[in-house]
């Protein structure tokens, strides 16, 4: 999955399987990524922070990928 939050502070990351789960990679993977999903650096904050007012990522691709995505909640601190 290609993760891309656009603007200031922003830029693109892929979500890779790795042992323990899944990770963030700033390299793209060897294969092409089965979804890719976009936002602005202040709707992904909003998004993870889960912030009623965030806009929905736009995606296309594997729709269950892109749900995960959504519905992951950051750790701040």
């Amino acid at each position: 999955m290609t993760f891309t939050a656009a603007g200031e502070g922003g830029g693109t990351w892929y979500v890779v399987r790795a042992p323990a789960g899944w990770e963030l990679d700033p390299a793209p993977p060897a294969r092409p990524a089965a979804c890719q999903a976009r936002t602005t650096v202040d709707g992904a904050l909003k998004l993870y922070a889960r912030d009623p007012s965030a806009p929905p990522l736009t995606w296309h691709g594997d729709h269950e990928l892109a749900s995960a995505l959504a519905g992951v909640k950051a750790v701040l601190g």
